[in-house]
């Protein structure tokens, strides 16, 4: 009886032991909850997006167009990932990244720029990635966007850390103000360098050491005669003479030449309009948001 009565109680409390140490686990899980912002997760979930035109420019629906979204992760300084043909849904595109440190980059419509397809085996440094040279695309095309975060960033509401798609190219819009009739014929920047960085330089506005430099004209089959966004899109880049020439007519006269040497560098996601009057020309640039920058105004006279 005795004996029973001693197998009994340690069979009792093998198992109170075993309830205390279920419950404690309970709370210590329960205890972590939701994961604060001092706290390491297993993921990070980014949205990157474009930023629309502020009133400072009209809108034009190629400007946040996204053809291809390609992202790539650096690790310690070293690439250790890239993600591929990533789903867009209107004008963003959120990723889940199974890291929680390094530096995430999102690149929009770049997939004629980059070598992607060798990139994940290129052993590429973060250094070497940021030097990166592209290509310009066409000058009708408003180009491609990139933006990174640190992914050791946490967002204010805990939710997907937000990455701004910044756009690589400076935008040229046409505006006519005058009290007549105009008609625009052709457009001529010349001095244009023909490669660019493919993200920013922390020197400031730079264009690659030997970059080809070509005239770039527009010659429209029927001429302008109204407001035009978006007729012209060029790289960053240094300012090494680049002129701009219209051929227009006014009120059915002879067409006239009016060039004008630009002042300062192109920069990125800036918009350059070149406005017409019948004597001159001001080009004036026009700040949208993320940092669509203030540029230079040109005025220009007739030859």
């Amino acid at each position: 009886m005795e004996l029973k009565g001693f197998v009994f109680k340690k069979g009792l409390m093998i198992g109170s032991v075993a309830l205390l140490s279920q419950m404690f686990m309970a709370c210590s899980s329960d205890s972590n909850g939701p994961q604060s912002p001092g706290e390491e997760i297993a993921s990070r979930v980014v949205t990157a997006r474009w930023v629309a035109f502020d009133g400072g420019g009209q809108a034009v629906e190629s400007d946040s167009e996204i053809s291809d979204m390609q992202a790539c992760l650096f690790e310690d300084g070293v690439l250790t990932k890239v993600y591929r043909g990533l789903s867009v849904s209107g004008d963003e595109c959120t990723l889940q990244v199974d890291r929680t440190e390094g530096n995430l980059y999102m690149l929009a419509n770049t997939s004629a720029l980059v070598d992607w397809d060798h990139l994940q085996d290129s052993g590429m440094t973060e250094e070497e990635w940021l030097k990166t040279v592209v290509a310009l695309p066409d000058s009708k095309s408003a180009g491609y966007a990139v933006g990174s975060v640190a992914l050791e960033t946490y967002a204010d509401n805990g939710g997907a850390l937000p990455l701004n798609l910044k756009r690589g190219m400076t935008r040229l819009d046409l505006k006519f103000n005058v009290a007549g009739t105009a008609s625009l014929s052709s457009l001529t920047l010349s001095g244009i360098a023909r490669s660019a960085y493919l993200f920013p330089q922390s020197e400031g506005v730079k264009t690659p050491e030997g970059a080809l430099r070509a005239d770039t004209t527009l010659v429209f089959d029927e001429p302008l005669s109204q407001d035009a966004s978006g007729v012209l899109y060029l790289g960053e880049q240094e300012n090494q003479g680049i002129q701009v020439e219209v051929v227009v007519s006014f009120d059915g006269e002879s067409p006239r030449r009016l060039r004008k040497s630009i002042e300062g560098d192109l920069k990125r996601n800036t918009i350059y309009t070149v406005t017409i009057r019948k004597d001159d020309i001001d080009i004036v640039t026009r700040p949208v948001l993320d940092e669509w920058e203030q540029g230079y105004d040109t005025e220009l006279v007739p030859l």
